[in-house]
């Protein structure tokens, strides 16, 4: 078992990796909700703009930032009462 190559909460950008994918992807911005200790290179993302989980390979997503609370999480967990 590999450590996670990206935490969950990171901030990060969709970029071009070795297997192709839909071009309106590369560029795109958005938090990491999964990974997998058994298939490390396999990263959930949700996409800013987007609800649903999309699966990336390691090689096609580029980090932003250190692990932070997604916005849908930070008001889960902080809620403004």
């Amino acid at each position: 078992m590999k450590a996670p190559l990206f935490m969950i909460g990171a901030r990060i950008r969709i970029r071009r990796g070795p297997v192709p994918i839909d071009p309106a992807m590369i560029g795109r911005t958005g938090f990491v909700v999964r990974t997998e200790p058994y298939e490390p290179d396999k990263i959930g993302v949700v996409l800013d703009g987007d609800e649903e989980e999309r699966e990336f390979l390691a090689s096609e997503v580029q980090a932003l930032s250190k692990a932070e609370a997604a916005p849908s999480i930070r008001a889960q967990t902080n809620p403004t009462s």
